[in-house]
């Protein structure tokens, strides 16, 4: 699990060209985030109040093919989720 975050990290990072990669992470963090958020009864808005970005950046991270996120963004939304970074970015256990 720790191998997928941090390959994951890596990508982000560095701005590859690995568009496959790319938009695998970008699936798993918009399936997780919302996965999570609805399982705690949470609107967008209210997630994005408890994380301290805008609801449109909630959505942003909710659609798979929508603007990479940061890693700050991706930190924040984590935290107000009650879960790790890597929890976002990497397959759910139903997807394993």
């Amino acid at each position: 699990m720790l191998y997928i975050y941090m390959l994951s990290v890596l990508n982000y990072l560095s701005g590859a060209n690995n568009g496959e990669a790319k938009m695998t992470t970008r699936i798993f963090v918009a399936e997780n985030t919302r996965r999570l958020r609805k399982a705690k009864g949470w609107s967008q808005q209210e997630l994005g109040d408890l994380a301290g970005v805008g609801q449109t950046t909630v959505s942003s991270l909710e659609v798979p093919d929508g603007k990479s996120p940061t890693l700050e963004t991706i930190a924040k939304v984590a935290e107000a989720l009650d879960c790790a970074e890597y929890q976002l970015m990497a397959p759910s256990i139903d997807q394993r």
